[in-house]
Formats: structure tokens, C-alpha cells, sequence
């Protein structure tokens, strides 16, 4: 897992001063490798981000950490 770009904003501090913390996302690229070789069998792009609009409701980045967690699971998953 690349990350290539992140602006990390907790759900305390958006608990705190809603939509002024501004917006949290990540830019993050994930290459999938085969563990015999080590070949390079894919990669995909994961990219998220909370709008300040849905004030202290929206997805942090603990949440979007463990959205894309699912999500490279769910693909693991999926590939066998």
C-alpha cells in the first residue's frame, strides 16, 4: 500500500469544530503481488474523502482506514 497523499482529521476534532477541521481524504494505490514469486499481479487506486457539509457525521480518517481495509480484504477475497 502506497500512500501518496492524506489529510488526516480525527473525530474529536470534528466533534469539536464541525465543519471549520475542513475535509479529510486519502490518495492510496495498492499493488497486489504474488507471495511465490513476488510478480506483480495488479494494483488498483483507493481514494476517499469526507465533505465538511455533513458536518460532524462524516466519515473521519480512522473510518476511511478501515474502509479501504474492507475493501482490499473484500478483493483478496473475491480473487480466489
Amino acid at each position: 500500500m502506497y500512500v501518496n497523499d492524506y489529510r488526516f482529521i480525527g473525530i474529536g476534532s470534528r466533534i469539536m469544530f464541525g465543519v471549520m477541521t475542513g475535509n479529510a481524504y486519502i490518495d492510496a494505490k495498492a499493488t497486489f503481488s504474488d507471495l511465490n514469486d513476488g510478480k506483480e499481479i495488479g494494483e488498483r487506486i483507493y481514494n476517499t474523502s469526507s465533505t465538511a457539509w455533513a458536518g460532524i457525521f462524516a466519515t473521519m480518517t480512522p473510518g476511511q482506514v478501515d474502509v479501504i481495509g474492507h475493501q482490499v480484504f473484500a478483493e483478496l477475497k473475491s480473487a480466489k
